[in-house]
């Protein structure tokens, strides 16, 4: 028996990687925002193979480190932090076709909970946005902004049958 080869196409840098599928959005509510990357923010990229309870892995946006397994309930769910940061040099209002300069920062630090069989069990996240817009042209007065958001996204369990 041969030994087992990883597939040429496995020694190549990752790709950044696409979703398989999109949710439906009814036109009716796609004319008024476009929803089709809305699941991009609740799943962050992920690491080009699986990570061990204490290693890490660093994207282009950020870090996720795999922390010690839970057990919750007799299950072992798989727990890690996350760090990520994105940068925005400018930004088009919505129902505006002109972009405004701008300066963006935003960082967004938490845990994930995951199943290996159900999937996401819970997401906790603290995000920080932080925009300065300068005055120039149609910005009369400079604009500075600090957001912050705590979420906490919990699956709750099967209802009774």
């Amino acid at each position: 028996m041969k030994p087992r080869r990883w597939p040429r196409r496995m020694k190549r840098p990752p790709r950044p990687r696409k979703p398989a599928t999109r949710p439906f959005i009814p036109d009716e509510v796609a004319e008024v925002a476009d929803l089709s990357t809305a699941l991009d923010d609740l799943f962050p990229p992920l690491p080009p193979a699986p990570l061990r309870p204490g290693a890490s892995w660093q994207g282009a946006n950020g870090s996720i480190a795999r922390l010690a397994d839970t057990l919750v309930g007799g299950r072992t769910l798989l727990h890690f932090a996350l760090d990520l940061r994105r940068r925005a040099s400018e930004a088009t209002p919505h129902g505006d076709t002109i972009p405004v300069a701008l300066t963006q920062a935003t960082t967004e630090q938490g845990t994930l909970l995951w199943d290996p069989q159900i999937g996401l069990v819970e997401r906790r996240r603290e995000i920080l946005i932080e925009t300065s817009i300068p005055a120039a042209g149609r910005i009369r007065t400079p604009i500075r902004s600090r957001v912050v958001q705590h979420v906490t996204l919990t699956r709750l369990p099967p209802a009774c049958s």
